[in-house]
């Protein structure tokens, strides 16, 4: 009798141990990565004497999340200080607004020739795995010298055959 719980015991562990594993190794998860699309680099602004460049770091995500929060840097490799006003999630059809966990990011200032990182957090409608079936722009407002700029980097689902 006890040989038999000992043996219900190992079982148990086992079968913990695979389901682990299996878990472990089936992720269903997507990587969410930025784009250039061809002929077009990560760099979109409407103040071209203050450029702004984005760089999107990739994020591994679950499929069923609704939410998006990738580490996000600005460089500022203009003459003037920028003042960045607002960032958003444009995908779909739909815009979706920077909720940040730290508001921080607003009217955050960036230095020439500094690179700061912005505190992004974005609330989807559905899955980022049917959100980001398409490439999305995330942008950033900035004002420079009195000037409204608009930069964009675009990201998309990493299984895209997009280069990168």
């Amino acid at each position: 009798m006890q040989r038999r719980g000992y043996y219900l015991k190992l079982l148990r562990k086992a079968v913990v141990i695979i389901i682990s594993i299996v878990m472990t190794a089936c992720d269903p998860g997507i990587s969410i990565r930025q784009i250039r699309p061809l002929g077009q680099t990560t760099v979109d602004t409407d103040a071209p004497d203050s450029p702004v460049v984005l760089d999107v770091k990739t994020t591994r995500q679950l499929i069923g999340e609704t939410w998006y929060a990738p580490e996000v840097w600005v460089t500022n490799s203009g003459r003037s200080p920028i003042t960045i006003n607002n960032i958003e999630l444009a995908i779909m059809g739909k815009t979706y607004s920077n909720a940040p966990p730290q508001p921080e990011t607003s009217s955050l200032k960036v230095l020439p020739g500094s690179t700061q990182n912005l505190h992004v957090l974005f609330c989807l409608d559905d899955s980022v795995y049917k959100v980001f079936k398409q490439p999305a722009q995330l942008r950033v407002h900035y004002q420079s010298d009195g000037a409204q700029g608009i930069a964009r980097a675009f990201v998309v689902d990493g299984s895209g055959q997009e280069g990168h």
